[in-house]
């Protein structure tokens, strides 16, 4: 954005709001294998279950671990599945803020929301308690 003042021209940098909100918003959009939403892009091996973010799911839900985004980092996919993170793993969400915290076989994996973000899951039904 240029401001001109008296023959003088003066930058201004755009505020990075619109796009810090746009950014949020797509991370809490559902997506279905049927099309893409944020700008994903479906693997032809999803099911046609729902697929949400994992930052947008509820605390308490069982959930299964259905991709990573085509947008993470390798290195950090390697690292996700040293902790056990694997596609198809059954998961259980504990907390979501200040971090996304996860139990994933008796271990709880603390992760940030940014990486929280670039994994997809789908929710599971609900375990009867008796």
């Amino acid at each position: 954005m240029t401001i001109e003042t008296s023959g003088a021209a003066i930058a201004r940098p755009l505020p990075a709001a619109p796009h810090f909100l746009f950014r949020w918003a797509t991370l809490l959009m559902p997506h279905t294998a049927r099309g893409p939403a944020g700008g994903h892009q479906p693997t032809p091996t999803m099911s046609n279950r729902e697929h949400l973010r994992l930052i947008g799911v509820p605390v308490g839900s069982r959930i299964r671990l259905a991709e990573f985004d085509a947008a993470i980092d390798p290195l950090q996919r390697e690292q996700l599945l040293a902790y056990g993170l694997s596609i198809g793993h059954p998961l259980e969400v504990l907390q979501q803020h200040p971090l996304t915290v996860v139990l994933c076989d008796h271990v709880e994996i603390a992760l940030e929301h940014v990486v929280a973000g670039d994994l997809w899951v789908e929710k599971l039904p609900s375990r009867g308690r008796t």
